[in-house]
C-alpha cells in the first residue's frame, strides 16, 4: 500500500477518475502482432510494479504482486488507407475511458495498424497516477 504523493492528494477525487490520463503515440512496425505486443506491454508491467497498482481506499494505492493480463490491456484499430493521426487520436480518447483504476487498469495499448506496407501507430495510454512527463521517456 502506497500512499498519495501530495500532488496527487491535492488533485483528490478527480485524481481517481478513470479519464485523468496522459497519452504517447510512437511508431509501430507493419505486421505487427497483438501477442508480440502483449508479450512486450506484460515485461514493461512486471517490471514498472506502479503500472499494476489499483486505488485503494483512504488515497492510497494498492500495488500487487500481479494486475490485468497483458493481453487484455492492448487492442488493434484497422487503419489501412486512412489518416494514421486521427485514427491514434481516436483510439487514444477510447483508451482513455476503459482505463479503470480501482480494477488496476492504468495503462492500454492499442495498435494502429497500417497494413502490411505501411508503418502504423502504437498509442500507449496510462493513468496520470501512474505516469507523468518524466516517466514517459523510461516507459517508451
Amino acid at each position: 500500500v502506497v500512499p498519495w504523493t501530495p500532488v496527487m492528494r491535492a488533485l483528490g477525487e478527480h485524481a481517481a477518475t478513470g479519464e485523468f490520463a496522459q497519452w504517447a503515440v510512437v511508431a509501430a512496425p507493419p505486421g505487427l502482432e497483438l501477442e508480440v505486443l502483449a508479450t512486450g506491454l506484460g515485461a514493461v508491467l512486471d517490471t514498472h510494479a506502479v503500472l499494476r497498482a489499483r486505488v485503494g481506499q483512504e488515497a492510497t494505492l494498492v500495488v500487487g504482486e500481479s494486475g490485468p493480463a497483458a493481453g487484455t490491456l492492448v487492442t488493434r484499430v484497422d487503419a489501412a488507407g486512412g489518416d494514421l493521426d486521427e485514427a491514434a487520436g481516436r483510439a487514444a480518447r477510447a483508451a482513455v475511458r476503459r482505463l479503470d483504476p480501482s480494477a488496476g487498469v492504468m495503462v492500454r495499448a492499442v495498435w494502429v495498424d497500417a497494413g502490411p506496407d505501411r508503418v502504423g501507430r502504437l498509442v500507449l495510454v496510462a493513468h496520470h497516477l501512474v505516469v507523468d512527463g518524466v516517466s514517459w521517456r523510461i516507459l517508451l
